[in-house]
């Protein structure tokens, strides 16, 4: 387990517990595929890209990040030291992701002579004269390519497994998932990464996610799903549970803003007589979900497949009670401090939701456990792992000639 550097100048190995300094690379300049930072609103990559940057740069404030992206990112702190931001626009040619990604990000790279290049979204140019290491959350674009239209799922499938096999190293968020790109891409254990999500609340902040509705009029007792709607969450088996609970309880969904999506679960919603009770609320700010976390019985996760489940830590961390399938992430994240159901059983599932709702013994201890175990989970410690992660990636560079390391130090 990696631990916590005790100053901000020090980075190192990540198995052997202890931190080492690569003073070969004393001053890293590290040049990012930003454009999922620009993402609005922002989805889980995002949010977990933008606190993982912020806790790196609070780390090593004295290294340089140059974040190339498509339009300016005015959330705070990219817009100022130590971040520097390269917008490669204003040609038709850029409009073009793929050219983007494979062209214009590492030709400027190149001339802004960085050491390391940071990939955060399943892919990365296939050629670049800087090594790289990419991020791959999940593989779920491979298992479960009906959850994504054929524009987003077509990049990651074509290019994740040449990218990661090129990548001097591969970052993901779980073990799980670790072990699912091992196998599914036949990379070597040891280049692949965990470095997991955290949970310091300044960290999560983003400024640009506004509600779409208040959310203040859900008077009712309710519980809560985040995220998007995929088949693969199966939050339909939600409202027919929510079907078999007597009493007055709602169902309050954030994180979609695709009004077809939310016309579909109303229609189900109808046929279950529920719908007067299922609350479709879109995109939230970060104050308004807090309330939520705050005022939901428990928050429902009945997702088959997840590469970690940013917002069941979240509840973790607030205290709010968990109720999801029990899949190995979950046992992962939660450990023992949620309740945990077989797949596809909608009866079960709604007796835990009775069962949490009337029971504040029950809550409370859940509460208690879900904190315990969300304290596991640290940005900081994440950051420190990445920064080991990029000196690694840095360090196997091949030496440039000597008239190109006197440019290099030169333009320093």
């Amino acid at each position: 387990m990696t631990t916590v550097p005790q100053s901000s100048h020090t980075v190192g190995t990540i198995e052997s517990g202890t931190l080492v300094r690569h003073d070969e690379h004393d001053r890293l300049r590290i040049g990012i595929d930003a454009r999922v930072l620009a993402e609005t609103p922002p989805m889980g990559v995002s949010r977990y890209m933008t606190a993982l940057l912020r806790a790196v740069a609070e780390l090593e404030p004295q290294y340089e990040y140059i974040l190339y992206t498509h339009t300016p990112i005015t959330e705070v702190p990219f817009t100022a030291q130590p971040f520097r931001q390269r917008v490669l626009a204003g040609k038709a040619v850029l409009d073009n992701p793929l050219v983007w990604q494979q062209l214009a990000f590492p030709w400027h790279a190149w001339r802004d002579r960085v050491d390391v290049l940071l990939s955060p979204y399943y892919s990365g140019p296939l050629f670049s004269s800087a090594p790289q290491v990419v991020c791959v959350c999940d593989i779920s674009f491979s298992l479960f390519p009906q959850d994504f239209p054929s524009w987003i799922r077509f990049k990651p499938k074509l290019l994740a497994r040449p990218a990661s096999r090129r990548a001097a190293r591969v970052i993901t968020i779980s073990e799980f998932s670790r072990q699912e790109i091992i196998r599914e891409y036949g990379l070597a254990p040891e280049k692949v990464v965990v470095v997991s999500a955290g949970t310091e609340d300044h960290l999560w902040r983003r400024s640009r996610c506004v509600a779409k509705e208040p959310v203040g009029y859900v008077d009712a007792p309710f519980f809560l799903f985040v995220g998007s709607l995929r088949p693969r969450r199966q939050v339909e088996l939600v409202i027919q549970a929510l079907a078999l609970l007597p009493g007055p309880y709602h169902f309050v969904l954030v994180g979609e803003s695709d009004l077809a999506k939310h016309a579909a679960l109303m229609s189900i919603a109808r046929q279950w007589h529920v719908a007067n009770r299922v609350h479709c609320l879109g995109h939230v700010a970060d104050e308004e979900l807090d309330d939520l976390y705050r005022r939901a019985i428990a928050l429902v996760s009945p997702s088959t497949y997840e590469g970690f489940g940013l917002p069941v830590l979240e509840a973790l961390n607030r205290g709010l009670p968990v109720i999801a399938w029990d899949i190995p992430v979950m046992r992962e994240v939660v450990a023992d401090a949620a309740v945990l159901l077989q797949s596809g059983d909608v009866a079960g599932f709604a007796a835990a939701m009775l069962r949490v709702a009337s029971d504040p013994v029950l809550r409370q201890a859940l509460g208690r456990a879900g904190k315990e175990q969300a304290r596991k989970f640290s940005w900081r410690r994440s950051a420190a792992a990445l920064l080991t992660v990029l000196h690694e990636a840095a360090r196997k560079c091949k030496p440039f000639p000597r008239f190109w390391v006197a440019r290099r130090n030169a333009g320093r």
